[in-house]
């Protein structure tokens, strides 16, 4: 069951992630793109004006997804519970549950999070700058340099590392407030993918089980499911765990 369960999980996130990652690569690679364009007609402050509006457009896409992914994750679990006790199918679109989705965006600085990445975007095209200005390279040739450092390549694999990570969290967040208002007894069991690719720390974690109102300790961090951002950095970036919201036996 709690195969079945992850199986799943890994089948939604992977759907949703394609639906952040697509735009969110465009978004980066795009700004690179406008940025080089600028910087041989502008220069440096061609490049600043260029970036205008990235951070917004980045919180855009991400609380879009936030909101897609919450409902996807949070009515997959409300609807695996279905039957169990007095529970009846409830609808994770419900106002109480975007209302709570949206204070969670609030509490956990989703805007920090587009400052972030919009921040390491205009850092990556600095560094271009000052990497040719330093080797002698013409406006031209420092364009191409900011396409490779902040475009391209780059775009993908960091539009991949964000689509995972925030997707995740928001499937975290979402199934554990299904679990909570759906009022069946349930516990929590840590699950990783079981291969290669799992991290030694989440390793460890595999099968852990706690009560539905504690905490997993994990590598000296107390974390309500895998991808809390109450957990480091790299604990949380790119990771495939997922909880199994098992019934309690009454």
């Amino acid at each position: 069951m709690a195969s079945r369960q992850y199986a799943r999980n890994l089948r939604i996130l992977a759907r949703l992630e394609r639906s952040l990652q697509r735009p969110m690569r465009r978004e980066i690679a795009g700004r690179a793109n406008a940025a080089a364009r600028a910087y041989i007609e502008d220069g440096s402050l061609g490049v600043f004006n260029a970036l205008n509006g990235h951070e917004d457009a980045v919180l855009r896409l991400l609380q879009a997804q936030y909101l897609a992914a919450s409902e996807a994750f949070g009515q997959q679990l409300l609807d695996s519970l279905k039957g169990i006790g007095a529970w009846e199918k409830k609808d994770f679109q419900d106002d109480q549950f975007e209302q709570a989705v949206r204070e969670f965006l609030n509490a956990f600085g989703t805007s920090k999070i587009a400052l972030d990445i919009s921040t390491k975007t205009r850092n990556d095209i600095l560094a271009a700058i000052m990497e040719g200005q330093a080797e002698g390279l013409s406006t031209t040739q420092i364009a191409k340099l900011i396409r490779a450092k902040a475009g391209r390549h780059i775009a993908r694999l960091r539009s991949h590392v964000i689509a995972r990570t925030e997707t995740h969290n928001a499937a975290g967040f979402s199934q554990n407030l299904a679990a909570n208002v759906s009022g069946v007894q349930v516990q929590k069991r840590w699950l990783t993918a079981g291969d290669e690719r799992v991290r030694d720390q989440h390793a460890d974690m595999n099968g852990e089980v706690v009560e539905m109102n504690e905490l997993f300790e994990f590598d000296g961090y107390s974390l309500a499911y895998p991808g809390d951002r109450n957990g480091p950095p790299e604990g949380v970036i790119m990771c495939r765990c997922f909880v199994n919201y098992e019934p309690k036996e009454v």
